[in-house]
């Protein structure tokens, strides 16, 4: 088994880290692509669209959460590695 309280679990690698990248990496994508389905409701000037056209900080959330998804993976392989030497 993957988890309990006996030796075998302790040479296991731990993997929160990527699962925490790869809920950054989900989350990004639809805030991407919400603020762009937002902006692409734009009417042409005579006519005028109801609701909000425009996602309140599209542009650096979604940066953003690229860039923690990334140090994310970055610790996550620091650690596994540093894990890995310790026990050999």
């Amino acid at each position: 088994m993957a988890h309990g309280h006996d030796d075998n679990a302790r040479g296991l690698s731990i993997s929160w880290p990527f699962t925490f990248a790869g809920l950054c990496l989900t989350v990004a994508l639809s805030w991407g692509c919400l603020g762009f389905a937002l902006a692409d409701r734009k009417l042409p000037e005579p006519a005028k669209s109801e609701g909000p056209t425009k996602l309140a900080g599209h542009y650096p959330v979604f940066w953003g959460l690229l860039l923690l998804g990334a140090v994310s993976i970055a610790f996550g392989i620091i650690v596994n590695m540093t894990r890995d030497r310790r026990r050999a």
